[in-house]
């Protein structure tokens, strides 16, 4: 068995992210996704996420973006004693699709991927709050905006950054 000083805390908000998003975009929840749902999150390492969505489901992602400590939560602290300061990480959740990409605009088109994008920021919205309650009595969180991007390279995407202290 591992002591406590070998398990990164972050593992286990990083699960309870990955639930979340995976109960709320699955196809056989109470009120399924409008463009169609999956319970398959990619977890990412790196600066930025590749978004490589299969146009049949959304593509999901989990992405620790930062972790740094803090004197003032949520700001980062550039003190003397960092080490004996609260570790805090901002872990990045979204969701991307295809986007038709075509010289005429077919505005039933737009209007269809518009509603299912619609549907996808409200997901995003709703497994933030799931995050919140489930994390919100043994850490301290917030979370950013749900903020748009594409329809750049035949993607669109909604994204979010949630800020845990550990």
């Amino acid at each position: 068995m591992s002591s406590p000083d070998c398990v990164d805390g972050a593992s286990a908000v990083i699960d309870v992210i990955t639930a979340a998003l995976k109960t709320v975009f699955d196809p056989q929840c109470a009120c399924p996704p409008v463009g169609g749902g999956s319970t398959t999150v990619r977890f990412m390492g790196g600066d930025g996420v590749v978004l490589e969505p299969d146009c049949e489901s959304p593509f999901l992602w989990v992405r620790l973006a930062m972790r740094f400590r803090s004197e003032i939560f949520p700001d980062p602290s550039a003190t003397l004693n960092p080490c004996y300061s609260q570790e805090v990480i901002h872990v990045e959740i979204g969701a991307a699709r295809c986007a038709t990409m075509t010289p005429e605009t077919d505005w039933s088109v737009q209007a269809q991927e518009a509603e299912i994008s619609f549907d996808d920021s409200w997901r995003l919205s709703r497994a933030l709050c799931g995050i919140y309650a489930t994390l919100k009595d043994s850490h301290r969180i917030g979370y950013d905006t749900v903020t748009p991007y594409g329809p750049e390279g035949g993607v669109t995407a909604w994204s979010s950054t949630i800020i845990v202290g550990l």
